[in-house]
């Protein structure tokens, strides 16, 4: 499904529902199965080094905005807007 705005975290059971349309993030019955999914991507943004969990310099953000512009909403896009 697409939407204008995408929700913080998406969680699904691929055997009930192989079309991605409930999102069980928000449900409490699956609290404990989102935390384990969040400790399994920690782990392997650690181990792989993944540069996502680093803060991009402004002129690279700018290199998107002025691509992007409007789609780049994100909070640390602001940095590189008033730059």
């Amino acid at each position: 499904m697409w939407s204008e705005t995408r929700v913080p975290e998406e969680l699904y059971d691929l055997e009930q529902d192989p079309h991605e349309t409930v999102n069980l993030a928000g449900d409490p019955k699956y609290a404990d199965e989102l935390q384990y999914h969040r400790e399994i991507l920690e782990e392997w943004i650690k181990k792989t080094d993944d540069a996502g969990q680093y803060p991009e310099s402004a002129n690279s953000l700018r290199g998107v905005l002025k691509r992007w512009s409007k789609q780049a909403v994100n909070p640390e896009y602001e940095k590189a807007r008033k730059g």
